[in-house]
């Protein structure tokens, strides 16, 4: 008899850790959830923000240099033939 009451009462103190176990699952699981969901929103918007910071402002050093190499390309005349043009005043 005293084998039957200790795994009668073994097995009934394993139900009742496994139904505890399983209460604090799904009562926290909404919770962590929504934390989860939370962190992973504001590490995806960061790296956005970071991103498109990043990405203006390489933009904005790339503009400068082509627009100093546009300025310097379009007045240099020396590999150029330059057609000198003489210019009469209309009478």
């Amino acid at each position: 008899m005293n084998a039957n009451f200790a795994s009668v009462l073994r097995s009934s103190f394993g139900i009742v850790i496994g139904m505890f176990v399983f209460y604090l699952f799904f009562k926290t699981a909404p919770y962590l959830l929504v934390a989860g969901a939370a962190v992973f929103a504001y590490f995806k918007i960061s790296a956005k923000i970071r991103s498109w910071k990043a990405g203006r402002q390489n933009d904005v050093v790339q503009e400068e240099k082509l627009g100093e190499e546009a300025f310097d390309k379009k007045f240099d005349f020396n590999a150029k033939k330059v057609i000198d043009v003489e210019y009469y005043d209309v009478k």
